[in-house]
């Protein structure tokens, strides 16, 4: 018993990381991609990936200063959240662990795309449209995680990580296809990262309550 509680702590202690990730991300994105993009903090950090692209080969635009200017806001936005996360107590923070990672990593993903697509970032891609099969398809899925929350959720294990690979993917092919710094794909990426040990955190917490 001590040591699935342990093993349960690991994973819960790998989720809030994996959270922490997935939420800075989402962050960073709404700064470059939605009108948020005409702001100090924007400026400066295109300012750096000017700066380390400039240094490299001459020229302010490339990806290598992107995605590193990507990795350092990221990693700063992760250990600011992990400074606020040191005033809520334990029982609140176990209460996130529940039930907003993986519903947060579900909905992340298609939100980002969708406000990318909606501002029309530089007017150089083409509208996608808030259509009801991309709402559909989100919902399904935020009630599918809920259904796994409560333990309502009748399908096997395999089945699950199907549905959710499916899911990231069919949202990772649109990040690639039309989102122009390629790290942005790191959104999901962690997002089914995040949803996968969240499925894992929530089965050994269920089952360590049971045994208790």
């Amino acid at each position: 018993m001590k040591d699935e509680r342990v093993h349960t702590q690991i994973y819960g202690e790998i989720l809030e990381i994996l959270l922490y990730l997935n939420v800075s991300l989402t962050l960073i994105f709404f700064v470059f991609f939605t009108p948020f993009r005409n702001t100090g903090i924007a400026k400066t950090l295109n300012n750096m990936a000017f700066s380390i692209n400039y240094s490299l080969h001459g020229n302010k635009y490339g990806a290598i200063g992107a995605n590193l200017t990507l990795l350092f806001a990221a990693i700063v936005t992760s250990l600011c959240l992990l400074s606020l996360r040191m005033i809520f107590p334990e029982r609140a923070i176990k209460a996130v662990l529940k039930w907003s990672p993986g519903i947060a990593a579900i909905v992340t993903t298609p939100l980002c795309f969708l406000l990318f697509s909606h501002f029309r970032w530089f007017g150089r891609f083409p509208v996608v449209r808030w259509d009801g099969w991309y709402l559909f398809e989100t919902a399904v899925c935020v009630i599918c995680a809920l259904l796994y929350v409560l333990q309502k959720w009748p399908m096997s294990s395999l089945m699950n990580f199907m549905l959710l690979f499916a899911h990231f993917v069919y949202w990772a092919w649109h990040f690639w296809t039309f989102v122009l710094v390629s790290g942005y794909i790191a959104i999901p990426v962690t997002g089914f990262c995040t949803v996968c040990v969240w499925g894992v955190y929530l089965h050994r917490a269920n089952s360590t309550t049971a045994a208790e």
